[in-house]
Order: structure tokens, then sequence, then C-alpha cells
């Protein structure tokens, strides 16, 4: 946004606005797809309009603590990860627009519980 004063001064002044995403819903599904001991997880979610990717959480607790993992996925509306088979999973997703080398994230959805 670029703004000029009154009166004939010409000074200008510029502000970049940056338009955080808007809270993410929780995720649409995780199927599961076991093999052996390795699972994959498929997860999706709902696309929001103008935003530069997605950031999937994963862990095996609700508060996300060190074990939790996260992966990025751009203008997708689905991840699929492959892991060690375990008893229960909390996924959640947020939104993130990239201005330069700068990504800026939207509020973290709600938990969706995966076994």
């Amino acid at each position: 946004i670029t703004t000029t004063a009154k009166g004939g001064s010409g000074v200008k002044v510029s502000r970049t606005v940056i338009v955080l995403p808007k809270k993410m819903a929780t995720p649409k599904s995780v199927t599961t797809k076991k093999s052996g001991s390795t699972v994959t997880k498929k997860i999706t979610w709902t696309k929001q309009a103008y935003v530069s990717g997605y950031q999937v959480q994963y862990g095996p607790t609700k508060t996300y603590s060190k074990a939790a993992k996260k992966f990025v996925a751009t203008s997708k509306n689905a991840l699929s990860l492959s892991k060690k088979a375990s008893s229960k999973y909390y996924v959640r997703v947020r939104a993130f627009v990239q201005v330069g080398g700068t990504k800026y994230y939207g509020a973290w959805s709600a938990f969706k519980t995966v076994k």
C-alpha cells in the first residue's frame, strides 16, 4: 500500500500488508493402508483459496511434543505418509502464504484421531 501526503510535499509512505490464511477445518479424512510393519496414511483436507501451501503435523500425543513430525504440501489437498505401525496418531493441518522467502502461517485445525 502506498500513500502520498496532501499539500504537494511529495512524501510517500509504503507499507506491506500480509493477510494470513484463515483457520483450517479439521482434516476431512485420514485413510490407513497396512503393508507388513509399514502403514501409509493419506490425509485429505478442504483447500483454501490464495494460499501457497499447507503444513501437516502428526504425533502420538495431543500435545504434539518433540515426537511430532511436520510435512509441507504445496497446493494439493492430500498428503501420503509412510510410518511404522502404531496404536494412535493425532493429525492437524494449517495453511500458509509465502512472501519472498518468509512463510506466514494461519491457525492450526482441530486434530483428528487416527488408529
